[in-house]
């Protein structure tokens, strides 16, 4: 063997080799079989790129911490925020109930909450 430098070198050089001969291939394989070609791109991606497996592990271990974090919270659980039999305090409400609790509310009542209110339809 020779120096550090030429080892280093030649594993670099050998490497580039892998990476050419792995595209080369790729790209022929889609050329002469589609079917075989996502298989060649594949092991093309994994000597090209030997980290992104590796961070994918990472990754897929992470998400599964954290979700198994959110289990141990317990169960998810909604609850209403309002309750349905709850009266609901509205000025607006309390007015009309009042204004038409009588059936003999005049038309002027009636012009005077409308007016109060605007228009709701616009023209």
């Amino acid at each position: 063997m020779g120096s550090p430098r030429e080892v280093l070198l030649l594993f670099l050089w050998l490497q580039k080799e892998q990476m050419e001969h792995a595209q080369t291939f790729a790209l022929i394989q889609t050329l002469v079989n589609k079917e075989k070609a996502t298989d060649a791109f594949e092991s093309y991606k994994k000597i090209r790129f030997p980290w992104i497996e590796s961070s994918n592990e990472k990754q897929k271990a992470d998400h599964l911490a954290k979700m198994m974090d959110e289990v141990k919270h317990g169960a998810l659980s909604i609850t209403p925020m309002a309750q349905a039999n709850k009266k609901v305090n509205s000025r607006l409400r309390r007015v009309v109930d009042n204004t038409f609790k009588d059936s003999e509310t005049s038309r002027k009542e009636q012009k005077k909450i409308y007016d109060k209110m605007g228009q709701a339809i616009p023209r």
